[in-house]
């Protein structure tokens, strides 16, 4: 099994699951996030924004800055083709769907 299909079927998997699953995985991810030491070092963090049935970041990206750290994201800028870092102060504010439908 090759890389992209290991990959499309891993997603396959992860889509069944249910969305209570996600978030106690979530859950379970962010406790093991924040009990890091490199994390707990950290003055910035950054995340990915989560989408569909991926690991739910909102929380994590809204602890991470009521703990006074900086919180970034990756911003796609179609028209040159870049990703460059953006920083997160207010996740409804700061957020809004941009390519391919991803805050």
């Amino acid at each position: 099994m090759d890389k992209k299909e290991l990959r499309k079927k891993i997603i396959e998997l992860r889509d069944q699951l249910t969305s209570e699953e996600i978030m106690e995985k979530s859950n379970l991810i962010a406790e093991k996030l924040y009990g890091h030491p490199t994390y707990r070092d950290a003055k910035t963090v950054m995340f990915f924004i989560s989408f569909g049935s991926e690991v739910k970041t909102r929380a994590m990206v809204e602890e991470t800055i009521k703990r006074g750290k900086l919180a970034l994201a990756p911003k796609a800028l179609p028209e040159t083709r870049e990703l460059i870092s953006s920083q997160i102060v207010n996740w409804d504010q700061d957020l809004t769907p941009g390519a391919y439908g991803i805050p």
